[in-house]
């Protein structure tokens, strides 16, 4: 009778342990988004906790991480904790994670994805109001990330800050990603608005198979190379 109970004890923790690891994972299967991709693979690319499918065991997604209470100064504020994950085969990976202000529009757009590279970018739209002087702030940044490697580059194309009025933010007007077979390199495209000039501008950056950039507008001193973190692992 011991025996049994002893028995009965085991397989419960291993109940309760199985069930509280596979919560981890649920977000990443879901039918509904699953299903409807199939026919519109774009429909929940800039959402919070929607992924899109880009592969076999492959999806990505923006997360919300939740909000982040800070004080500077004796004055209390909130920031919102945001990133990229990818579902990579068993494995989840941060890309990247940030905060922005609650007073914030965070765009995310898929570019490209092959069965090597997703191209992402992620735009950030937001009123900087816990300071004495606020102030408008436009973040793009775009992440080519190598699925087999696990390593992604980032491009910072624009960080434009105005006044509240916005008449000083530079402006994405759109952007693309090229892939060319024959060289091997990936090619980003970006159109930017000047405010200051009031000019259209092309920011352009190629990178090699390897995500090393090899030419760009501006140089390539800040674009660089990073392995992406793992968040947790599937068995």
């Amino acid at each position: 009778m011991r025996a049994l109970k002893i028995l009965i004890l085991i397989l419960g923790f291993g109940f309760i342990y199985t069930n509280t690891y596979a919560k981890k994972n649920d977000s990443w299967s879901d039918i509904s988004q699953d299903s409807i991709q199939m026919k519109s693979p774009v429909d929940f690319i800039d959402s919070y906790g929607r992924y899109t499918v880009i592969g076999v065991n492959k999806k990505i997604k923006l997360v919300d991480f939740g909000d982040i209470e800070k004080n500077k100064k004796g004055y209390n504020y909130t920031l919102k904790n945001y990133g990229v994950q990818i579902l990579n085969g068993s494995n989840i990976y941060n890309v990247f994670k940030t905060t922005t202000t609650l007073n914030s529009s965070v765009d995310f757009n898929l570019l490209y994805h092959d069965k090597k590279v997703v191209v992402f970018r992620v735009r950030d739209n937001s009123t900087v109001d816990y300071i004495k002087n606020p102030f408008k702030s436009f973040l793009v940044n775009t992440y080519i990330y190598n699925l087999n490697l696990n390593k992604f580059s980032t491009i910072p194309v624009l960080n434009s800050e105005s006044d509240l009025t916005g008449k000083q933010l530079d402006l994405l007007q759109g952007d693309q990603l090229i892939f060319n077979s024959k060289k091997g390199t990936y090619t980003y495209l970006a159109n930017i608005k000047y405010a200051r000039s009031g000019k259209l501008g092309v920011y352009k950056v190629e990178l090699n198979d390897s995500l090393k950039c090899i030419a760009a507008s501006q140089g390539c001193d800040n674009i660089g190379i990073s392995s992406a973190e793992i968040e947790t692992v599937n068995k």
